[in-house]
């Protein structure tokens, strides 16, 4: 909605504050949905969520005004999209599944990096000749788009990992979520 409506000069801005109200989010988000497990139970947590939804649809089908452009038709491509989720499936498998469910040399995690290698080298050359490629390629030649690129992988995987790893480990390893809540219920 941003690139829509915002002049390319202010995007910035308005992705700041996007930004920011992401942080606030990620922060009060797990603080109110523990509050709302110890008092008024879990599910709140979820069915707050309807509401919420339909306010945040309602303001935009009434007050965004979207400029208006000339209509085109676009091609889609299916065969990126199809390779492209077959080359993200199976790297998710293989960091899944390699030395915990199955063995490194396997012929399971073999076959698995074999055909993640070859669905993402496959998708490269279709998006090298696709009319309206899903990523097009020609991003990659420019310093900003690969320096943002691998900024926004670093902090993905600090706040993603630490997100889902701190929790698990202080309650497994160290024992310290829950214990006040287990010992009211007994």
């Amino acid at each position: 909605i941003i690139a829509d409506v915002v002049p390319a000069r202010q995007r910035g801005t308005y992705m700041g504050i996007m930004g920011g109200v992401f942080a606030l989010s990620s922060v009060a988000g797990p603080l109110l949905g523990g509050w709302f497990t110890d008092g008024i139970g879990w599910r709140w947590g979820l069915w707050m969520n309807i509401p919420l939804g339909i306010l945040a649809i309602a303001s935009a089908a009434f007050f965004l005004r979207l400029p208006k452009t000339a209509k085109r038709k676009t091609r889609f491509d299916g065969y990126g999209m199809v390779l492209m989720a077959l080359a993200s499936t199976g790297l998710v498998l293989v960091s899944t599944w390699a030395g915990t469910k199955y063995d490194w040399d396997s012929l399971t995690i073999i076959l698995l990096i074999v055909g993640t290698v070859v669905a993402a080298v496959l998708f490269v050359i279709r998006e090298h000749y696709a009319s309206e490629p899903i990523m097009p390629l020609h991003l990659f030649k420019q310093l900003n788009f690969n320096l943002t690129t691998g900024a926004g992988l670093i902090t993905g995987i600090a706040m993603f990992g630490t997100l889902a790893y701190l929790p698990t480990y202080l309650q497994m390893v160290t024992g310290e979520i829950g214990r006040a809540s287990c010992r009211d219920r007994v």
